[in-house]
Formats: structure tokens, C-alpha cells, sequence
């Protein structure tokens, strides 16, 4: 996992859950497996928070546009 992407991230953490839904692993590839799915999954969680933070929203006021940050659902702001 060098360089992270949303897409790559989620792809590896399906492949992650299907292996351990199988059950065919000793457990410490378990375990193992595990840790990596919690650190993708945090990879991801805090990717789509900085993505979602990011989009502004545009409203017109007497014909001009006004930018307005976007807060997220817990009223968290953009830490970027």
C-alpha cells in the first residue's frame, strides 16, 4: 500500500472481507487481515469526510453567487 487511493482502498477491503467471510484462515492471518481492513477502512472514512467537506455550496443571492462552506452532518469543519 504505498500510495492510497479511494478506489484502490475500497477494492482491497471488499477482497478482505470475502476472504475472512470464508473462513479458511489460520488466526493470525485473521487477525492480520483484520488490522489491514480497519486501517483502509479509516484510510476511506477520513477520505470521503475531506471530499465531502470540500464541496461548496453555491447560492444565489440577488443575482450573486455566494460560496458557502459545507459542514458535515455532525457539524465537523474541514481540517485540510
Amino acid at each position: 500500500m504505498n500510495e492510497m487511493n479511494f478506489e484502490g482502498s475500497m477494492k482491497r477491503l471488499e477482497e478482505i472481507v470475502n476472504t475472512l467471510q470464508q473462513g479458511n484462515l489460520n488466526l493470525e492471518e485473521s487477525v492480520n487481515l483484520f488490522e489491514e481492513g480497519i486501517r483502509l477502512s479509516n484510510f476511506c472514512r477520513e477520505a470521503l469526510m475531506k471530499a465531502r467537506m470540500k464541496v461548496n455550496i453555491l447560492i444565489e443571492e440577488n443575482g450573486i453567487f455566494k460560496e458557502m462552506g459545507y459542514e458535515g452532518e455532525n457539524g465537523e469543519k474541514p481540517q485540510l
